[in-house]
């Protein structure tokens, strides 16, 4: 969309019209058309740090989770659990992504674009836009970056998306002039991806995205009519010719789902496989804590259905990817001594896997009493890399206190 004389804007369809070319010729960059389903990883990065505002990440997830819902096969979206510059680096090599889609925080200091992840704790780890396209993008296949941040495509030809794209790794880079408010981000990538996956260009696809963020800011404030400039904030930089992403021509190819695999425990715990949105924080204070040794027992308690279940699997999954054996157990205060021995018996069939013979024929020595194998039990769970998940009814069966 462009001002026009009159003051009404004027869509360009033109492919030179709503982007910046950041060299001055724009060369092939060899990169075929990809067969369906657009391939999306999208990763919201909020670090808790006093000198920047909260964002709505969670909010922008789940519009991004209705949005794969919605459009079916013609989309396969992975969602980054964590915030982190190596997990997102670990995603893009596993998933391949087409699209990434970055929601945070960018800005531009001391002539540099800089985009804020986090680490593993979720404290502030700002990377600058040449870093990321050297460690993230180069040789990765990936066709379109959208930084969705406040500052994310400042005018300086040092700004985040420039940086990305004049490193030549990334063909096309979508940013935002200035700052903009949660929803008409959202709404703008709503629009963007739903276009995308119809097979449109890049230049149409911001061009309708941003027609639809012109018409929904169209408000009367005092009996006056006003303008949401948010829809001319958009702005595409290219190092490449490329515009066009899918191959229609080509049969649909469903990649394999790599990386982080939300994995149902099994023994019937009832763990959400997906639409699980959040609990980033939660994650964040147990995991490193778990897998460095500093806690042992982590607790979740609260009435049910508010997702403990669904939490618990989550963090079991990212330890497993961590290298730990899980054990998971549903514990029924009715069977509380049937139990007892499902845990030993489960917790050696770890111990056999983990190469520790010796435990195992202790853990399953019926001749020894079952308080002296679970004290065992206890030990074992200290010495080795076995992450066990007890979902357990309330009040908890006296029987597994001298485990707890």
């Amino acid at each position: 969309l462009l001002p026009g004389r009159d003051g009404r804007f004027l869509v360009a369809d033109g492919r030179w019209a709503i982007r910046r070319a950041v060299r001055p010729s724009l060369p092939d960059t060899g990169l075929p058309l990809v067969p369906r389903p657009l391939r999306i990883l999208f990763t919201a990065c909020a670090p808790q740090h006093a000198g920047l505002p909260v964002l709505d990440y969670e909010r922008e997830e789940e519009a991004i989770l209705r949005i794969a819902d919605r459009l079916g096969g013609k989309i396969f979206l992975d969602i980054a659990e964590a915030g982190t510059f190596d997990a997102l680096r670990d995603l893009i090599s596993e998933v391949r992504p087409h699209v990434v889609h970055l929601s945070g925080h960018g800005s531009l200091a001391d002539g540099v674009g800089r985009f804020c992840f986090e680490d593993e704790r979720g404290r502030l780890d700002a990377r600058e836009g040449p870093e990321m396209a050297e460690c993230l993008f180069a040789g990765s296949g990936v066709r379109l970056v959208f930084v969705s941040g406040c500052q994310s495509a400042q005018a300086g030809v040092a700004g985040l998306c420039q940086s990305l794209t004049a490193a030549g790794h990334v063909p096309l880079a979508i940013g935002w002039g200035a700052s903009i408010a949660d929803d008409r981000a959202t709404e703008f990538a709503r629009d963007l991806f739903h276009e995308l996956a119809a097979g449109q260009g890049v230049d149409r696809a911001v061009s309708a995205a941003r027609r639809n963020l012109l018409d929904q800011g169209r408000v009367r404030i005092g009996g006056q009519d006003a303008l949401d400039a948010s829809f001319a904030l958009p702005q595409v930089y290219a190092s490449a010719g490329i515009d066009r992403l899918l191959d229609e021509s080509q049969p649909p190819q469903r990649p394999e789902r790599p990386g982080v695999r939300y994995e149902l425990l099994g023994d019937d715990i009832r763990g959400l496989r997906t639409g699980f949105v959040g609990r980033r924080r939660v994650l964040q204070r147990t995991r490193p804590a778990l897998r460095g040794g500093e806690k042992t027992v982590v607790l979740l308690t609260g009435i049910g259905g508010v997702g403990k279940s669904t939490l618990a699997t989550r963090l079991a999954n990212r330890c497993k990817q961590d290298g730990w054996r899980v054990v998971a157990l549903q514990a029924r205060r009715e069977e509380a001594g049937l139990f007892c021995l499902r845990l030993l018996d489960e917790l050696a069939a770890a111990c056999q896997r983990l190469g520790r013979e010796g435990d195992e024929r202790m853990l399953r020595d019926g001749r020894r009493p079952i308080a002296e194998r679970l004290r065992l039990a206890v030990e074992v769970l200290n010495e080795s890399r076995i992450l066990l998940v007890l979902d357990v009814e309330n009040p908890i069966p006296e029987e597994l206190v001298t485990l707890v």
